[in-house]
């Protein structure tokens, strides 16, 4: 299948490549690899028992990691002391993708991703009824292009005539009283 996108591609083609696991999307890691990681569009993650190839494609950002000091027994209170420290996590959570229900994924673009909850489909509950044939409608034959010579053709008023507004307040309808 990576060799048919690989060619796709060249020829300036949009692929979709769709697998149920990592391991079938190509035989070796390393097509797999370059396969995801060419994905213009992004990468679609849903719920996986080894997620980390395709986290690792949204990347890590930095965190602060902080921890401050608890004063007494038994109570909840802060002393001035703490530390703090910058580490990397990544973008996508491994343990999440695991435990995604059904319907629920990831999209990855670039080092970012937005979940998503697909709604299920639910059918509708008014009974829909079965479909009829509908009997052609008669067209009548078109006459003549143009106008017909011995018939005289209407003239439209003009704007602000005196029967402009006549078919739509009746006659006289325009007087103010």
């Amino acid at each position: 299948m990576y060799e048919l996108t690989e060619r796709c591609r060249s020829l300036g083609l949009a692929v979709q490549v769709a697998a149920q696991s990592w391991a079938s999307l190509a035989p070796g890691a390393d097509e797999r690899s370059r396969l995801a990681a060419t994905a213009a569009g992004g990468v679609l993650v849903m719920r996986s028992a080894e997620p980390e190839e395709l986290v690792s494609l949204a990347g890590t950002r930095k965190v602060i990691e902080v921890g401050r000091k608890i004063i007494g027994r038994g109570r909840r209170v802060y002393g001035d002391e703490g530390t703090g420290r910058v580490q990397y996590a990544w973008v996508v959570d491994p343990d999440r993708v695991r435990g995604f229900a059904p319907g629920q994924a990831g999209f990855v673009c670039g080092n970012g991703c937005t979940y998503v909850q697909v709604a299920p489909y639910r059918r509708s509950p008014l009974p829909l009824p079965a479909v009829l044939p509908v009997p052609p409608v008669p067209v009548p034959p078109l006459g003549p292009a143009g106008p017909v010579p011995d018939e005289p053709v209407p003239a439209a008023p003009g704007p602000g005539g005196d029967d402009a507004l006549d078919d739509v307040f009746g006659a006289g309808g325009g007087e103010r009283r």
